[in-house]
């Protein structure tokens, strides 16, 4: 397959993830009674951090939900250029860093493992 066909196959599967999990995470916020839980914690870690916050500037609120929308589309095609190359890269180990290390954040804030709010 062609450079251009797994590239656009990643950005493909991370459109699709990108909105079944944007539809599980709209459920999840409607439930005004709750927090978010753990697994909106591991998919969208900025969100359940800044969920958080108790009067969030709407500049920074801007700028989750952009980062919220292009997430899964941005991992999608980065993983396809690293399936061509046969090797994940450094901007992808870098994001997948960031990512697991605010994941970690959201659960330890969820599961009240360290302070209530941020």
């Amino acid at each position: 397959m062609k450079k251009p066909g797994k590239i656009a196959i990643g950005v493909g599967l991370g459109v699709v993830v990108g909105i079944v999990s944007l539809a599980f995470l709209l459920l999840k916020v409607m439930d005004m009674h709750n927090r978010l839980p753990v697994s909106v914690c591991l998919l969208y870690p900025y969100v359940a951090i800044i969920d958080r916050w108790p009067h969030p500037p709407n500049s920074l609120m801007a700028v989750v939900v952009a980062w919220t929308l292009a997430q899964m589309p941005l991992y999608g095609g980065l993983l396809g250029r690293d399936w061509l190359r046969g090797r994940f890269s450094w901007p992808t180990l870098a994001l997948l860093a960031a990512h697991l290390g605010a994941a970690l954040y959201a659960v330890a804030l969820t599961l009240h493992w360290i302070g209530g709010s941020v």
